[in-house]
Formats: C-alpha cells, sequence, structure tokens
C-alpha cells in the first residue's frame, strides 16, 4: 500500500513539473508571436524550452504593444501638470493661463494634436474634476466638453 501511495506522488510530481515547463515554453513561444507551445515543455521539458528560444521572433513590426512612439499625455493631466507647477510657484498665473489656453485649443497657437489613445468619456471626466478643482473656468469645460461630444 505504501509503495502504491508513492508511486501516486511521483506521478503528481512528475505532472506538475511538466505543466511548469509547458507554461514557461507557451509563454515565451506567444512572446514571440506565435501560438501554443505548452505541448513542447510539458513532454521535452528542458529541451522544449530550448527549441522554443530559439525560434525566430514572429511579431509584425507594427504591433502596438512594441512600437516606440510616446503614449499621448491627455489634456487634463497636462494642465494638472500645469495646475502643479503653478501652485508650487514654478510659474507664473499669466504663464498657466496661456498654458491652459494652448492645450484646450482656445487660442490661435500651434498646439501639437496627437491621435488619441483616451476614450472621450474619460476625457469628460478629468476635466470634470479640473472644474471642480478650480483649474478651469465652467465656459472652458463647457467648450472642452462639447469638442470631446463633437457638438
Amino acid at each position: 500500500m505504501d509503495e502504491s501511495l508513492g508511486n501516486v506522488y511521483v506521478i503528481i510530481v512528475v505532472l506538475i513539473w511538466a505543466v511548469i515547463w509547458g507554461c514557461i515554453t507557451k509563454k515565451i513561444n506567444q512572446d514571440k508571436g506565435y501560438e501554443g507551445g505548452f505541448a513542447w515543455g510539458f513532454w521535452l521539458g528542458l529541451i522544449g524550452l530550448i527549441v522554443v528560444l530559439c525560434k525566430s521572433d514572429n511579431r509584425s513590426s507594427d504591433d502596438s504593444e512594441y512600437s516606440e512612439e510616446p503614449k499621448k499625455i491627455s489634456d487634463a493631466d497636462e494642465i494638472l501638470k500645469f495646475k502643479k507647477l503653478l501652485d508650487e510657484e514654478a510659474i507664473t498665473q499669466e504663464e498657466y493661463d496661456i498654458k491652459k489656453m494652448q492645450i484646450l485649443g482656445l487660442d490661435d497657437s500651434e498646439y501639437s494634436e496627437e491621435p488619441k489613445k483616451i476614450s472621450d468619456a474619460d476625457e469628460i471626466l478629468k476635466f470634470k474634476k479640473l472644474l471642480d478643482e478650480g483649474a478651469i473656468t465652467q465656459e472652458e469645460y463647457d467648450i472642452k466638453k462639447m469638442q470631446l461630444l463633437g457638438l
């Protein structure tokens, strides 16, 4: 009876070990742009891992996760950054107002518009927070909300 119980423990340990190798090889395989990979690690262990590691990268060059273009800071976050600088007296009220107008698009200066990466609803919520904190006026909030809603 004790011998059979020992055999069961050995089988369980071997299966757990095989599942761990399978999960590792699957993750590496998927990170390289391939499907699957679990069986390599499950059945072959270290050899399967070596095989998966030797595979070339199959990802396309336009995968967004690996693109080198920086993520856009939202307008609301940008205004909060300048509000903090104003509160720390690093910039004057006039400089803050000018920058805020540029960010909100309420003046004629060139403010670079990058593609949106944040939903309009999230932007409206951030601008509402700015309004509640007194960083922007009700009129500025209404204008930006209309712009975001496309009205």
